[in-house]
């Protein structure tokens, strides 16, 4: 077979590009910058920042996007580095399971968290307490929510960068007299920093853009939910494409500047480790201390999707005041599988993308 040449190739990438991310964004954004009678302007764009509604969006979403991942963060570098360092038993299995939650939705998991932390949920219900969580955290809530969906993005991102360690830099340091946090601090986190950079901007665009965790959990003063019902006004309302654009505007600006400031120095991501490591082999209680951060964090981030499913085991009212569901049924998938807008609902989730 013929190759292709490599302008063709480059070509075709271009064009589906430009067609199918470019020329959309751009006709979504325009309508922010037109007037009714066809000209150009800014009024929209600078109300926006006239709004104090808007402008309480945009601080919010800000916010959540940065605590989503220094929560991300914080979840996947303890995970990394120990993954990157040990052997023990069941490691991998864990590896595994570590990243079951970047397949799974955000919004998803809102709905069970609701049911586990709700005012008559499952956690009041273990400790005999009326407390409402939700309705005191719900910033909180999306940012726990949030972070637990999106760790396993920085968690492959720390992890790849410190497999391109070059061991030999610590062994160099240790012979400096550089020994724990010191030649983590001082060796290890500066040559991981691409790796860093890389899964933080990943998880700050991807929390900073999020619409359905925060719908679901009912935390409606962020940009992305602004956006969502303002469009669903009558009359074409310019102002949310206008405010897009501002979204856009901060997530490219953001991301140039952690570019200047963090992106030049990917020392370990310029070739790979010239010197092997060799995992330390952890055998009896030690595997199993090393173990427990591994489930803590597995079971943290899918324990709102048990929530779910026990829900949709459960009678209408059947889980109300009590740990566990007082009684189960299939009946809810009998109704809800039966019923034609559902099936037509799943045929177009499953075959739309190949119909197209």
């Amino acid at each position: 077979m013929r190759k292709r040449p490599a302008w063709i190739m480059f070509g075709v990438t271009l064009a589906v590009f430009l067609v199918g991310f470019i020329f959309p964004l751009v006709l979504v954004v325009r309508n922010g910058f037109i007037s009714p009678d066809g000209q150009f302007t800014l009024r929209y764009l600078v109300g926006v920042f006239q709004n104090p509604i808007y402008l309480e969006g945009l601080r919010n979403s800000l916010r959540l996007a940065l605590g989503t991942t220094l929560l991300a963060t914080v979840l996947s570098l303890p995970l990394a580095w120990l993954s990157n360092r040990y052997r023990f038993a069941g490691k991998a299995w864990v590896n595994a399971l570590v990243l079951v939650p970047m397949i799974l939705p955000p919004f998803v998991g809102a709905i069970g968290f609701q049911q586990i932390l709700g005012q008559y949920g499952a956690l009041n219900a273990l400790f005999g307490l009326q407390v409402d969580w939700l309705g005191q955290g719900r910033w909180a809530g999306v940012i726990l929510l949030q972070s637990l969906a999106l760790y396993p993005i920085m968690y492959l991102n720390v992890a790849a960068a410190l497999a391109n360690i070059d061991h030999a830099m610590d062994e160099a340091a240790e012979n400096l007299g550089a020994t724990g946090f010191t030649k983590f601090r001082r060796i290890t986190l500066p040559l991981m920093a691409p790796g860093l950079f890389a899964g933080g901007t990943i998880v700050f665009i991807w929390s900073f853009t999020e619409l359905g965790t925060p719908l679901i959990m009912n935390y409606t003063r962020v940009a992305s939910v602004q956006v969502y019902d303002a469009l669903k006004e009558i009359g074409g309302n310019p102002f949310p494409f206008a405010l897009v654009f501002v979204m856009l505007l901060v997530s490219v600006t953001l991301y140039m500047i952690s570019k200047l400031l963090f992106g030049g120095k990917a020392y370990a991501m310029q070739s790979k480790a010239a010197t092997t490591f060799t995992e330390i082999q952890l055998t009896g209680w030690r595997s199993a201390l090393v173990l427990l951060p591994f489930l803590f964090v597995i079971t943290l981030a899918l324990l709102p999707h048990a929530g779910v499913i026990l829900t949709s085991f459960s009678p209408p009212g059947g889980w109300y005041q009590t740990i566990l569901p007082g009684s189960y049924t299939t009946g809810n998938y009998v109704e809800a599988l039966g019923h034609s807008m559902t099936v037509r609902s799943i045929q177009t989730a499953c075959f739309s993308p190949y119909w197209r």
